[in-house]
């Protein structure tokens, strides 16, 4: 595993991003791993988690897709992506000095030296929309990084501090969030609507279940094994929760219950899109990089919507038998 001592400047800074986490969130963690595998039971009438490995701390992950470096040129993959380099050739312009070092020194890695200085007006990434949320980032780096050099030269502290600004403007590229509009609503409160509303969702959350492993586990080893083949074991999940969002949405909810409905929803595309992001790790890094970093608080607002949930029942004293769906959804967690 990769410590913050070999990485390059930026990629040492994401770690720090991630630092001090692992002693609060490791006890959330294992009460939230039982929700983040919530889409993914094996059929039983009672739920239980069957996560066959538990990530507690995201530290190493974000490390390993911010440390992969395929050209051993100084700059990570996702540095190359940045500046529009090749990720598998360590000197892209072919003057004798490798991209990482022609960075560093304020050079355009691009342009075979010496006179090759960066100029916002030489180097582009990319040309038209960005396709993946690498390039993406990438163009918003660029105008950030040459924007900050009209007040003087760059060095590795403050290239940081924007990639640390970029990033954390960054939230998750993808996500779709879901407002009153995209719901079946009804004026219809009554025990009898609330009952149909929570059984309708334990049945969507059934309805859906398979057995994986968590998805951390899983991109950790497709890291640490560098086997992009790894990842397609996301999948399963990806159809869990794709289906069981998509059944949410069909449900029809109770106006009571539209701020409750609304944070699983979104909680749910938010953890949707993490595991998304995670399958595009070798190909598009940035969006793995950033749904890695910011992983556990979002499983940890799944977590709470699902206890909010729980709660909301037991305010309106509604309470499911057994046999009935709504059982499974009210207690997902202990």
């Amino acid at each position: 595993m990769a410590c913050s001592a070999i990485l390059s400047p930026a990629a040492t800074h994401l770690m720090k991003l991630t630092s001090g986490m692992g002693a609060v969130l490791i006890a959330v963690f294992l009460a939230v791993s039982i929700v983040v595998s919530a889409l993914i039971y094996q059929p039983q009438k009672t739920p239980v988690s069957i996560t066959t490995g538990v990530v507690n701390d995201t530290r190493g992950v974000v490390a390993s897709i911010a440390d992969i470096d395929t050209d051993k040129d100084g700059l990570k993959d996702w540095e190359e992506s940045l500046w529009g380099t090749d990720s598998l050739k360590a000197d892209s312009d072919g003057d004798g000095t490798s991209d990482g070092k022609e960075v560093e020194s304020g050079r355009n890695p691009k342009i075979p030296g010496p006179k090759d200085t960066l100029d916002i007006g030489t180097l582009k990434i990319v040309a038209g929309t960005p396709k993946t949320g690498t390039e993406e980032f990438g163009q918003v780096f660029l105008n950030e990084y040459f924007s900050a050099r009209q007040g003087g030269e760059i060095d590795a502290t403050k290239r940081d501090e924007i990639v640390s600004k970029v990033i954390s403007k960054a939230g998750s590229f993808k996500t779709r969030i879901y407002t009153e509009g995209d719901l079946v609503m009804s004026a219809d409160n009554s025990d009898t609507a609330l009952r149909a509303y929570g059984n309708s969702m334990g049945e969507a959350i059934y309805l859906h279940a398979v057995k994986n492993e968590n998805e951390l586990v899983i991109l950790q080893r497709a890291l640490s094994t560098k086997r992009a083949k790894e990842l397609e074991k996301l999948d399963p999940t990806i159809s869990a929760y794709e289906g069981t969002l998509g059944d949410m949405l069909k449900i029809i909810v109770p106006t009571s219950a539209l701020s409750t409905h609304l944070e699983i929803l979104n909680a749910t595309s938010v953890v949707l899109q993490s595991v998304k992001d995670f399958r595009g790790a070798f190909t598009d890094p940035i969006p793995a990089l950033v749904s890695a970093n910011n992983y556990l608080g979002n499983a940890g607002k799944l977590a709470n919507a699902f206890r909010d949930a729980t709660d909301w029942f037991k305010d309106k004293k509604v309470y499911f038998s057994e046999k009935e769906s709504g059982r499974l959804f009210v207690n997902l967690l202990p």
